[in-house]
């Protein structure tokens, strides 16, 4: 057995047969002990929008969907190409059973425990209003990002490989039609998954045959502005609509997809066997990416551990999971399958690219650094997915497989996309729509979210943010863990699994905000956008910090009688 596959079978061993299989039994035990008998907040408080008891498999499929985005492809990538696959895929190992699926688990069960309430609200209920206040804003700002940012992959996506357009928007009434059938119409939801697949590959085949492409000067736009103004406006639709028509529909479909991409990427890996080119270390310090720690554990983001997923966990996913029963397979299992993407995708460009100087024609064009520097991530995953899918199986042409991965991929962003949006008006309403009516309005509340994004979008500004967006995210997922081991100490359940994980990747998180402040603050060209971001953002880490631990010390005090453990206020 060649070193790719003992890597291949062996992480996919270590994720499901220890973490599913050992570790999220003991924390079942331990720490969630679910009651299946008791009403989730999907029944308690339905309401036919976004509170719908969801039949798992789709509920599953959406979670999955949306937590996996962009992220366990581009991390690890990245990563590889940085720090060498050795270190990679160890951290996605360890961080996705230790730390990326407990996190995932805990904070979906804290929030059916409070009403099915984002982790925002959470914090509230346990650490106080303030602590609220400051991860609404922190929330808010970083998902307006992630909306822009999104939109724009999508479009540059779409502008550079045209056979997408019909695949990536014809999900859209097909997820219509899905719904439809299986909430109004009660038709068996395996016909109906049987006859949307078989039509979604059916609108692959079409965009093959029938690209779309669009010339520069309609109303004045690019051809990438008019279709970042086109996923703004499926986003807006997307989020007022109720999540059991459009939302949850098209993220089974899209599941599909993702499941068929990985399935054909593994076994095209198995079948290909290719040797592993790039190298298993590259060095402690990488200068392109800087140390190994920490940046390594802020670049292989969601692969790992995502505070995207907190976000997910505790906005959509409680609100419509039927049973308790089913939190372990939803929210521990689905972020084991994201690491088996991440897995994927580190083998794929190590073991599918060339590494180093190139000695002929080939390996200049399949290249991983190369392709990286001259072509980008996206470009660089395409091509390496189509080249072990043609050798593997001769019947797929190079380009056929280069362009699935990239419509897999473009699947990903787009269903982060619509829920970015849905969980961005999930905050404002918590947050404002308790003292002010008009910001119960779920269309008012999405345009808070789209229009400062769009502005991002059309003014390109989202590049000078993004480079620190990776250790926002994984601050958001230490903040999440730092709250949930605040209630879990208050009710005198174990807090090591996740105080320890949580200590772990605050510190990580703003070692490397600090070590990125100071390299754009001190450059020969300063960037002082990105240099008081990153002040910005650990000084909010720290004062959730400062407020957990004064709450803990009140609890262990005996000081604190019920949560939140705060001064009253005057």
């Amino acid at each position: 057995m060649t070193l790719t596959m003992v890597l291949l079978f062996g992480g996919i061993a270590f994720l499901f047969l220890f973490g599913y299989g050992i570790y999220a039994r003991y924390l079942e035990k331990r720490i969630i002990k679910p009651d299946a008998s008791a009403k989730t907040p999907a029944f308690l408080k339905q309401d036919g929008l976004d509170y719908i008891p969801a039949q798992t498999p789709l509920l599953w499929g959406h979670h999955f969907s949306n937590i996996a985005g962009a992220g366990p492809i581009l991390g690890p990538l990245v990563a590889v190409a940085a720090f060498g696959w050795a270190p990679t895929l160890l951290w996605v190992l360890l961080g996705c059973v230790f730390c990326g699926a407990v996190h995932d688990y805990v904070v979906l069960s804290a929030s059916m425990k409070n009403g099915g309430a984002s982790i925002a609200t959470v914090a509230q209920k346990t650490l106080g209003r303030r602590a609220k206040i400051i991860l609404s804003i922190f929330l808010l700002l970083s998902l307006i990002l992630i909306v822009a940012v999104f939109a724009v992959t999508s479009a540059i996506t779409v502008v550079q490989k045209p056979e997408l357009v019909i695949p990536t928007f014809g999900i859209i009434p097909l997820a219509l039609l899905l719904g439809y059938s299986v909430y109004k119409l009660k038709i068996n939801l395996l016909i109906v998954s049987v006859i949307a697949i078989g039509l979604m590959i059916l609108l692959v085949y079409l965009g093959f045959i029938l690209p779309v492409s669009y010339s520069d000067g309609f109303m004045g736009l690019k051809s990438s502005q008019f279709w970042v103004l086109i996923f703004f406006l499926y986003g807006l639709s997307a989020s007022i609509l109720p999540v059991g028509y459009l939302d949850q529909p098209r993220d089974y479909i899209s599941t599909a997809i993702l499941f068929l991409g990985m399935f054909l990427g593994l076994v095209s890996l198995v079948v290909a066997n290719p040797p592993m080119q790039a190298p298993a270390f590259v060095s402690l310090n990488s200068a392109k990416e800087g140390p190994l720690w920490p940046m390594l554990f802020v670049l292989v983001a969601c692969g790992a551990i995502s505070g995207f997923h907190a976000l997910v966990s505790g906005g959509t996913t409680a609100k419509q999971l039927r049973n308790e029963k089913y939190q372990k397979v939803v929210g521990y299992g689905a972020m084991l399958a994201e690491g088996v993407v991440a897995i994927m995708s580190a083998l794929l460009v190590a073991a599918g690219l060339y590494w180093g100087a190139a000695a002929n024609t080939e390996q200049v064009s399949y290249n991983l650094i190369t392709l990286l520097d001259s072509k980008g991530w996206i470009v660089a995953f395409g091509t390496a997915y189509g080249r072990v899918a043609s050798e593997a199986f001769g019947f797929i042409p190079f380009a056929v497989g280069s362009v699935f991965a990239m419509l897999m991929l473009n699947t990903f962003v787009l269903t982060t996309l619509d829920t970015a949006v849905r969980l961005g008006r999930y905050i404002v309403q918590e947050s404002a729509g308790e003292r002010w009516r008009l910001f119960k309005s779920r269309t008012l509340t999405s345009f808070i979210v789209i229009v400062p994004a769009l502005i991002l979008a059309f003014s390109n500004t989202w590049q000078a943010i993004w480079p620190i967006f990776g250790a926002a995210n994984q601050l958001i997922a230490a903040l999440a863990l730092i709250v949930v081991t605040t209630y879990l100490f208050y009710i005198k359940a174990p807090t090591k699994f996740t105080l320890i994980p949580g200590i772990f990747l605050a510190l990580t998180t703003i070692a490397a905000l600090l070590y990125k402040m100071y390299e754009y603050l001190f450059a020969e060209e300063p960037k002082y956008l990105l240099g008081i971001t990153a002040i910005i953002l650990v000084a909010l880490a720290v004062l959730v910090v400062i407020e957990a631990v004064g709450c803990l010390k009140k609890i262990a005090g005996g000081k604190c009688e019920e949560l939140p453990c705060e001064q009253p206020r005057k």
